[in-house]
């Protein structure tokens, strides 16, 4: 079922919140669920209402936590490109080829949450990139941005 999906995917040791977020992306992605609700989270993992707002408050907190675990993989990748400029286009490959995934993911019932912690995320994943290559000059532009927006 899932957790064997998810154990194939990465050897390690996958938590409960893994799992949770696995079975919501396949309800969405794999099942076209339009309208994706905590019972049909809890049905597909085999997993009871309590253990799931233990894990989460709630679908949008599983949203937030699901993307920003994706955007520090993403992050740690795009380290490995050896460079910012190989790092910016690692990261453009793979929003053009996430694209379907998110377009799915916004006709949902949470398309709203999705699309704003997406931006947040792709916003903090150039951020970083950017930073880790040249952190004087990054820091000073960000400093000269909040002058400026005072």
């Amino acid at each position: 079922m899932i957790q064997h999906r998810i154990k194939e995917r990465e050897p390690q040791y996958m938590d409960m919140k893994e799992i949770i977020t696995e079975a919501a992306r396949k309800l969405v992605l794999e099942k076209k669920v339009k309208k994706l609700t905590v019972k049909d989270i809890v049905e597909e993992c085999q997993i009871t209402r309590q253990a799931f707002y233990y894990h989460f408050e709630g679908i949008p907190d599983m949203i937030q936590w699901s993307i920003k675990q994706g955007t520090r993989r993403l992050l740690e990748a795009c380290k490995e490109q050896g460079g910012a400029e190989a790092a910016l286009k690692y990261l453009f490959v793979f929003a053009i080829n996430a694209i379907p995934e998110v377009r799915k993911g916004i006709e949902s019932n949470y398309g709203k949450e999705l699309e704003q912690t997406l931006m947040q995320g792709t916003c903090e994943l150039f951020e970083s990139i950017v930073e880790e290559e040249n952190p004087v000059s990054y820091t000073h532009l960000r400093a000269h941005e909040t002058k400026a927006n005072l």
